[in-house]
């Protein structure tokens, strides 16, 4: 009976812009790429964010922090889920901490059209649109999360919430 009690999971993605004037490489190579100054991804989702970023060499779970303005938000607003569901979710994303930052990814299915990447490696949008997949919200059904940028989220998101 617990499975069927439904929960409500608020669920936010948080977008970097391209502002350091000396940014990383791959934060360049992101934006010239997507002609985009969104260069960056991260899911919060309960208490947590979900990240994967080159600085820190792949998938973290960090306990949620302030809000700043270094970040746009868009909150996607409360999920319904079963309690089983959710726990699905949640262990999807701890098993996923750890795992490698996917640089080759995003070359192979992004830069170039070869559709290629690690199915155990992750780049930032590549993560958050599989959880949000996970999470079953329909803006995101029909995309290969490895062939999402953090622009293509962005725009996704943006045109759905509208």
């Amino acid at each position: 009976m617990d499975d069927i009690q439904i929960k409500s999971i608020p669920v936010t993605v948080a977008f970097k812009h391209i502002k350091d004037t000396k940014p990383p490489f791959m934060q360049k190579l992101i934006s010239w790429w997507s002609k985009s100054k969104i260069v960056h991804a991260e899911l919060i989702i309960d208490d947590m964010w979900v990240s994967s970023d080159l600085p820190t060499g792949g998938v973290t779970i960090q306990p949620l922090r302030p809000l700043t303005d270094k970040w746009e938000y868009i909150e996607l607003g409360n999920i319904c889920l079963t309690n089983k569901q959710h726990q699905y979710v949640l262990d999807f994303i701890k098993r996923q901490e750890g795992k490698k930052y996917d640089t080759l990814g995003i070359v192979l299915s992004q830069v170039l059209p070869w559709r290629i990447h690690s199915k155990e490696k992750w780049f930032c949008s590549e993560i958050v649109t599989k959880i949000l997949q996970l999470l079953t919200y329909q803006a995101v059904y029909d995309y290969e999360p490895q062939e999402v940028s953090p622009s293509d989220l962005h725009n996704i998101l943006i045109t759905y919430i509208k």
